[in-house]
């Protein structure tokens, strides 16, 4: 069998990439007489040449440009945005099946791996714009519409679908029950690649962080790449009232990855945070820092008093997974995919009520038991996730989405 993966290397500055590392582990460890091709569009990320696989081929690839919509139309049908034959892209096609692939994986599910129309399966981490459609990073200048033509015509076509948790195949069932076919959604936990992309924050790195950005004593250390999701602006009403209702002024670290770019919402979320920065006259208490590295999250997340990050949907960042290998205490928002995947390894709040999060930043920084118990249950939750597990997941879902190739 030769299995071929997409890996956009365009990603590696401004996300950890868990998914496709877990899938490349995954595939490593299937070993046999399997062939491993791997399409990087972009330049490699460091992690793939340390991952020991010398007998990978890599593939350089500039994926042609999206077909025009007006292309796309008339294909579609169902509920207005199906896909109902696929592989109507033969540059797509063409480009995969000279390098001799036969089945790909997809990190994410891009409408490229329908389009195709080579057998594939697909990574799907959530429906968040099913669950959120009125948030404005969807409801605007089109964005739900491709998530939606994205996710939808994947789940239909894919010989496996990949849900990163059981909450995420639950939502895949249940927004799509139609064309949803339960014996090909998995779990496959991509949490598992944690343990192994957090390594190397030593004291030297700890130290370094605290003099270039002047850190204090105690903070509190939140993501801050201005996507709306992370949801800034409330963290920053909270802020204000912890300081005027219960006199309490500690310093918030915002710490981003590099800008991704070539996201409108991002830019109106900077000048909204901006705004409610002078409004609140919070900039005494605000550190803004940059860092490229898992490590160097570790290294913020070692220093941290408490990790708050009260997302609005289900994922866990490289913020929250940092504080769990720092024993860093972590607060987030009490929503759908975020507690299932958490449990008590972090303080669940309402993230939609300033108040409950202020509440419960104060309850954080009062109670030391309750810091102590979140950073053990933070350990015990990483101490659950296995790669080797993962990996033998890995071989069923392939066993089973390579049947029919081999009939």
């Amino acid at each position: 069998m030769h299995i071929g993966i997409h890996i956009d290397g365009r990603l590696a500055d401004t996300t950890g990439m868990w998914n496709e590392k877990v899938l490349v582990h995954g595939l490593r460890a299937c070993g046999g007489e399997m062939q491993v091709t791997l399409f990087v569009s972009g330049t490699a990320p460091a992690w793939l040449s340390q991952q020991g696989c010398p007998d990978w081929r890599v593939v350089s690839v500039d994926w042609p440009a999206e077909p025009d919509f007006v292309d796309v139309w008339p294909r579609l049908g169902g509920d207005g945005l199906d896909v109902m034959t696929p592989g109507f892209r033969a540059d797509a096609q063409n480009l995969i099946r000279q390098a001799g692939v036969q089945l790909v994986f997809y990190p994410h599910p891009i409408p490229w791996a329908f389009e195709a129309g080579v057998p594939y399966g697909v990574m799907i981490e959530s429906v968040k714009h099913r669950a959120m459609a009125d948030f404005p990073a969807f409801s605007s200048l089109g964005r739900w519409t491709r998530e939606e033509y994205a996710i939808r015509n994947n789940v239909r076509h894919a010989m496996a679908v990949l849900a990163a948790s059981d909450a995420a195949r639950q939502d895949l069932l249940h927004f799509y029950p139609k064309i949803a076919d339960p014996g090909r959604i998995h779990v496959f936990e991509n949490l598992s690649a944690i343990q192994r992309d957090f390594n190397g924050a030593g004291d030297l790195a700890l130290e370094q962080a605290r003099q270039q950005h002047h850190l204090p004593e105690k903070f509190l250390l939140c993501p801050a790449s201005h996507q709306p999701h992370e949801n800034l602006p409330r963290l920053l009403h909270a802020m204000e009232r912890l300081r005027d209702e219960n006199g309490i002024k500690i310093p918030l670290v915002m710490l981003s990855r590099k800008a991704n770019g070539g996201q409108p919402w991002r830019e109106i979320a900077r000048k909204q945070a901006d705004l409610l920065i002078r409004q609140f006259e919070l900039s005494e208490q605000l550190i803004v820092a940059e860092c490229a590295e898992p490590r160097d999250i570790l290294a913020f997340c070692r220093l941290a008093t408490a990790v708050v990050s009260p997302r609005l949907w289900g994922m866990v960042d490289e913020m929250i997974a940092g504080g769990w290998v720092a024993g860093c205490p972590v607060l987030a928002g009490d929503v759908h995919g975020v507690r299932e995947r958490i449990g008590d390894a972090a303080l669940l709040v309402n993230p939609l009520d300033s108040g409950e999060l202020a509440q419960g930043i104060k309850k954080l920084l009062e109670d030391g038991d309750l810091r102590n118990r979140l950073a053990a249950a933070g350990r015990e939750r990483l101490a659950a996730l296995d790669l080797d597990r993962s990996a033998k997941t890995m071989a069923a879902i392939l066993d089973k989405a390579a049947e029919p190739l081999r009939a």
